[in-house]
This record gives C-alpha cells, structure tokens and sequence, in this order.
C-alpha cells in the first residue's frame, strides 16, 4: 500500500475549482493541504492555482484565535483599583 502511494499518489480534488489531483506523501506537488478541516479527507486539498488563497484562509483562522495582549501593566491597575477604593 505504501508503495503504491509512494509511486501512483493519493488521488484528491481541490476544494475550490473541483480539479483533480495525485499528491504523493510529504511531497504535495504544488497542492495544498489545509490543516482547518482535519476530519474532512476530500475537502482539505487545494490545487497550485488556488494555494494562496487556502494559506491565506489559514492565516486568517488561526489569526482571529489569538489571545490579545494585555493593554494595561499590573500595577497601573491595582492603582486604580485603590483609587476607586478611596
């Protein structure tokens, strides 16, 4: 089975334009593969012609997930907090 993969490709569709495809592992060939839909095994391959649009997908997802960085330092805060205190 390896061998087989490792000679013919894994036959995948792009999830954009609907091409068709062979990707052998670890060298994709030009395709993508988007790490947002992991269960999915048909819909997270994307052709060479649209790979920046799935890694800039990407970038946007994982982006929008960060935790912000607090705007205040520590003890501005207690500060205030005592002065509300008053």
């Amino acid at each position: 089975m390896d061998e087989c993969l490792l000679r013919v490709g894994l036959p995948v569709k792009c999830r954009k334009c609907r091409l068709e495809g062979r990707v052998k592992p670890h060298n994709y060939g030009g395709w993508y593969k988007c790490r947002i839909f992991p269960r999915s095994v048909t819909n997270k391959w994307f052709c060479p012609e649209h790979y920046d649009i799935a890694n800039n997908m990407e970038d946007r997802f994982y982006g929008m997930s960060e935790t912000p960085q607090p705007v205040a330092s520590t003890s501005e805060t207690v500060e205030d907090l005592y002065k509300l205190l008053d």
